[in-house]
C-alpha cells in the first residue's frame, strides 16, 4: 500500500508538471498542480518538450514553443524549482500536503498579439500563495492554490481549484484525466481583461471594467510511458473556457483553446 502511494505521488508530479505547462502561453503565470513533496526521499525532474498553445488566454493566435522544466524536492519538505517555484511542504502525510511557496506570474507582453496593441504589458511580478492538496482515494486527488501579487498594481489575487484520477493502462503505461478552474478578485481580472481609459484612447477598444469571478473551466488529459525507472515520455491535451467577464472581454478572440504538449522528463 505504501508502495502504492509513493508510485502514485511521482505520477502526480508528471502530471502537474505538463498541465502546468499547458495552461497559460508560458509557464510563468498559473499554477494548477502543486507537485507532492515525498517524505524520506530527495528527488529531481528535468525534462524538455514542445507546446503548442494560444499567445495568450483568449487568443486566437498559436504558438509553438519548447518548454523546459526543471525542479527539484528535498525529503525535508523544501521544493523548488521552474514548474512550481519554491516552497514548504509541512505535512508529514503522504495523502495530503499543504505549505507555502513563492512562484511567479509573468504577466503579459503588448507584442504577444495585434490583438494586444495599446494594451501595454503586464510586468512579471511575485506571487506569494498557500497550497493545499489530498487524495482522496487511491487514484482521486483534489488540489487548490492561493496566489497573490500579480499586475501592476501587485495586488491581483488568483485561487485555483483542481480535481482529478490517475489510472494505469498496462505495465508502462499510465495516465490522468483532470478539471480545474481558476477565480480572480477584481484587480487581477481587470489587469488581465480590461480596459481603462487610457487603454481605450491608445487601443481603440471601449472601456471595460470586469468584475471578480471565474476566469475559465479547464478539462485536460495527459498519457505517460515509463521508458525505465527514469525517464518517461509525456503527451498532454488541455481545453480551456472562458467564462464570466473574463469571456466578455474585447480582447478576447476566441473563448475556448485548445493546447497541446509532448516531451520527456529525467529524474534523477
Amino acid at each position: 500500500m505504501m508502495n502504492g502511494m509513493i508510485r502514485l505521488c511521482r505520477f502526480a508530479i508528471s502530471a502537474g508538471a505538463a498541465a502546468m505547462l499547458l495552461i497559460v502561453p508560458t509557464a510563468r503565470a498559473q499554477v494548477d498542480l502543486i507537485s507532492p513533496v515525498l517524505l524520506g526521499e530527495d528527488a529531481g525532474f528535468v525534462g524538455l518538450g514542445l507546446a503548442n498553445r494560444p499567445a495568450y488566454l483568449g487568443s486566437d493566435r498559436r504558438r509553438t514553443r519548447i518548454a523546459p522544466t526543471l525542479d527539484y524536492r528535498w525529503s525535508s519538505g523544501w521544493f523548488a524549482g521552474i514548474t512550481y517555484g519554491a516552497g514548504y511542504n509541512f505535512s508529514k502525510e503522504r495523502r495530503m500536503q499543504y505549505g507555502v511557496r513563492l512562484s511567479l506570474d509573468g504577466g503579459r507582453d503588448e507584442d504577444d498579439a495585434s490583438a494586444l496593441a495599446g494594451m501595454g504589458d503586464i510586468k512579471p511580478r511575485p506571487e506569494l500563495g498557500l497550497f493545499f492538496n489530498w487524495f482522496l482515494e487511491r487514484n482521486i486527488y483534489a488540489r487548490s492554490a492561493l496566489r497573490y501579487g500579480s499586475g501592476n498594481d501587485r495586488n491581483g489575487l488568483a485561487l485555483d481549484l483542481a480535481a482529478g484520477y490517475f489510472f494505469r493502462l498496462g505495465p508502462k503505461w499510465r495516465a490522468t484525466a483532470g478539471l480545474a478552474t481558476t477565480y480572480l478578485n477584481g484587480n487581477a481580472m481587470r489587469s488581465y481583461f480590461g480596459v481603462d481609459a487610457g487603454q481605450s484612447a491608445r487601443s481603440g477598444y471601449a472601456v471595460y471594467e470586469p468584475s471578480d469571478g471565474l476566469r475559465d473551466v479547464r478539462l485536460s488529459g495527459s498519457l505517460f510511458y515509463s521508458i525505465d525507472p527514469s525517464w518517461s515520455l509525456i503527451g498532454t491535451l488541455a481545453a480551456t473556457r472562458l467564462v464570466g467577464d473574463a469571456a466578455a472581454s474585447p480582447i478576447v478572440r476566441d473563448k475556448t483553446a485548445l493546447s497541446g504538449l509532448f516531451g520527456a522528463r529525467y529524474r534523477f
